[in-house]
């Protein structure tokens, strides 16, 4: 299963509409981590946000804007699992659109276009 596939399955629970923000945060995060881990062999999922950070700088795999939108998105996901912040639907819908252009903007080129048969992305 991709991270693709995952995204469309949390957007599909409808949580970001039901105000199910800690779950949707939970899994939204989870998504990107272990894309990254994946994708780049850097230890997300076990990693705190600052500690991931540092790392993923020291690695060199990111852009400078790609650095930027990780660690506002990371951020703001632990405000709302960790701080109790409660996010507006639109804010929910922004941290998808961000971890979908994350994905879109680091998946290998050759997993990047459609695929003829199937019509669906890979990553």
């Amino acid at each position: 299963i991709t991270a693709y596939d995952r995204i469309h399955q949390l957007d599909a629970r409808g949580w970001a509409k039901s105000g199910q923000y800690e779950p949707y945060y939970v899994e939204l995060s989870a998504i990107l981590r272990e894309y990254i881990e994946a994708r780049f062999r850097l230890h997300a999922p076990e990693e705190t946000t600052p500690e991931f950070l540092a790392e993923a700088t020291r690695s060199g795999c990111f852009t400078e804007a790609q650095q930027a939108l990780l660690a506002t998105f990371l951020r703001h996901s632990d405000r709302v699992k960790f701080a109790r912040y409660e996010p507006k639907p639109v804010e929910m819908e922004q941290s998808m659109a961000d971890v979908l252009r994350f994905i879109d903007e680091t998946v290998p080129k050759e997993e990047k276009g459609e695929d003829a048969r199937t019509g669906e992305r890979a990553a």
